[in-house]
């Protein structure tokens, strides 16, 4: 039996983030990892073929929009990298190519007076395709709804909530391309940094298979059957795999959670690829790919993609499953390899970034307030920005505070 101060599972990015402002405040910490690495769905590996090391799980970022990955960002002089602006588009809405990229003026005058239908009248139990179709959107605005949220959840319209998303901003959903940065490196170069400043007690490959609360302090046993107790606890892993844990006693808002999982499930391909010409993106509303970008030439003058799917098997897709998907969209085509993490089928993941489906917003919250001395948080449970590596920061900055001021 190991008894500390706190104990913070989970070894993303608001795991780190968490145990490191907990070891700044004099608080001794446990992290534990399931995984063999750090970083949770940040993850970053040479991709197939090429030499070049890319990220596999979380990437793009947005200056201004994202304030606490920036601190961080600054705090360790890491830079950032812009994603090429697009030259030419495609967008296969409602089996028609257009060569546009942006939302016409009239499908997002019908799109905002939707929205503001649905912050107005909805309810949680409701889904964003129920309502969308309740209000009577145009077709086109139909079409561009489906094909920016099928690339944005990866999940369709009536797999999520529509009240999760009733604030979702015109500006963005007019322009699908607003996740303009990489970070310099990789997000290896943020990991890496956060781990080596968290200098707290590190356990990987270790998993936790049961949380007990037991009022003053929690008790955490652990797959290789040690037992670490502690004044207080963060979970921070993934929200689909919450029900890998078993939680003395029940709490009802993980139970939920787990029952239904969130519906986020799309995945992220790595595309090389020649007879490409320009810079591309791609946007569809029924195709294997909501969205393809180009993102780098390589210095033999083929072309890197990111292509984003919400199809199942789509990570196993060959390159002439994916040169068949793409040709209609950029003829001539001739793509040499792909290269996925799968993400939906990893057991410490279960799924992608968080989509929120009709009926989840009080159990997220409930969750989110959870009072201590066990704390949930991360990049799922984020109120501001959910499913992304600003939301999964300030979510374990958060948590953070909440633990230290229990502490006081």
């Amino acid at each position: 039996m190991t008894d500390v101060d706190a104990v913070v599972v989970g070894g993303g990015l608001a795991g780190l983030v968490a145990a490191r402002n907990l070891r700044r405040a004099g608080r001794r910490v446990v992290l534990l990892e399931a995984r063999d690495r750090l970083g949770g769905r940040v993850f970053a590996r040479e991709l197939a073929a090429t030499g070049l090391r890319v990220d596999f799980g979380g990437t793009w970022v947005i200056p201004g929009e994202h304030p606490a990955l920036f601190a961080e960002l600054d705090r360790y002089g890491i830079d950032t990298v812009a994603t090429p602006e697009p030259t030419w588009f495609a967008s296969d809405l409602g089996g028609t190519v257009r060569p546009r990229g942006d939302l016409d003026r009239a499908a997002l005058e019908d799109l905002t007076r939707v929205f503001e239908a649905i912050r107005a009248t909805g309810r949680e139990s409701d889904s964003l395709g129920e309502l969308v179709r309740r209000h009577g959107v145009s077709p086109p605005g139909y079409a561009w709804l489906q094909a920016h949220f099928r690339y944005l959840n990866g999940a369709g319209l009536d797999e999520v909530s529509a009240l999760a998303l009733a604030d979702y901003p015109m500006s963005d959903l007019a322009r699908p391309d607003h996740y303009t940065h990489e970070i310099a490196g990789t997000t290896d170069a943020l990991v890496t940094a956060l781990a080596r400043d968290a200098d707290c007690e590190l356990r990987l490959g270790t998993a936790v298979r049961r949380v007990t609360d037991m009022g003053s302090s929690v008790a955490l046993d652990l797959d290789d059957g040690a037992r670490v107790t502690a004044r207080r606890t963060v979970i921070t892993v993934p929200a689909n795999t919450l029900g890998a844990i078993t939680f003395e006693a029940a709490i009802e808002a993980v139970t939920a959670l787990a029952t239904a999982g969130h519906a986020g499930h799309s995945t992220k391909l790595w595309i090389v690829a020649r007879d490409v010409p320009g810079t591309p993106r791609l946007l569809s509303d029924t195709g294997p790919f909501p969205y393809v970008r180009l993102v780098r030439r390589l210095e033999d003058g083929t072309a890197l993609l990111v292509g984003f799917s919400d199809r199942d098997g789509a990570a196993s897709m060959d390159p002439a499953a994916v040169e068949h998907a793409l040709s209609g969209l950029i003829p001539g085509i001739r793509v040499l390899g792909v290269d996925a993490h799968d993400w939906n089928a990893d057991p410490h993941s279960r799924g992608t970034w968080m989509a929120a489906r009709p009926g989840q917003e009080g159990t997220l919250e409930a969750l989110r307030n959870h009072p201590g001395p066990l704390y949930f948080a991360g990049g799922d449970l984020s109120s501001s920005q959910p499913g992304t590596i600003e939301g999964a920061i300030a979510s374990g900055a958060s948590a953070a505070e909440h633990v230290v001021a229990d502490f006081r």
